[in-house]
């Protein structure tokens, strides 16, 4: 047999081309492994950056609710506040009706002798107005009666009456006693309004 050409002899085993051709399609399979691989790394990245984001905008909402919730509590506080004011406005508008709180306590004053000393002073709303009640000391009977005296006498007062007068415990004052009446209602004068 003669060979006419150095190309048809083969000097290459075929087990080494195959050995090449197995390495070939190793070789593509680790790159397709590796690109497998940096792309879960790249997708894991990505994915890690996303959770940190929403765990911290959940953060931020949680404490901003937190801070919400405090500025509600805050703000009903003060709707509360606001409307026992409204009430206190109303039950002041009713009472300066009822009779001038000013007048009332300088009528007091001037009605309190010496001998007596306030201890506590309430004005409670009912159906008739307002009822006033004393709780005080006196050093004798005389000083308490001149007082309920000159409340019986007081245009601002009537349906005064002595609720109790006991001996005091102090030293210094001989009574103690208790004193209610009710506020005369009397019209304000309107600003502006002309005398007819």
């Amino acid at each position: 047999m003669q060979i006419s050409s150095l190309e048809q002899v083969d000097f290459v085993p075929d087990w080494y081309r195959q050995d090449l051709k197995r390495r070939a399609i190793v070789r593509r399979q680790y790159i397709a492994l590796a690109v497998l691989f940096l792309a879960m790394v790249i997708w894991n990245a990505f994915s890690m950056r996303s959770i940190s984001i929403a765990s911290a905008e959940l953060a931020a909402n949680q404490a901003s609710a937190r801070v919400s919730q405090g500025t509600i509590a805050q703000f009903e506080l003060l709707v509360r506040q606001i409307a026992e004011c409204r009430q206190q406005l109303g039950r002041m508008h009713s009472l300066v009706a009822s009779g001038d709180p000013a007048a009332i306590l300088a009528e007091l004053s001037a009605i309190i002798g010496k001998g007596i000393t306030a201890q506590r002073l309430r004005l409670e709303a009912t159906r008739d107005g307002y009822e006033l009640t004393i709780d005080g000391l006196a050093v004798d009977a005389q000083s308490l009666a001149w007082m309920l005296n000159g409340m019986q006498g007081s245009p601002y007062l009537s349906d005064v009456r002595l609720v109790y007068s006991r001996q005091s415990d102090q030293a210094e004052y001989g009574i103690c006693f208790q004193v209610c009446c009710k506020t005369a209602r009397y019209e304000l004068p309107i600003k502006g309004a002309s005398d007819d």
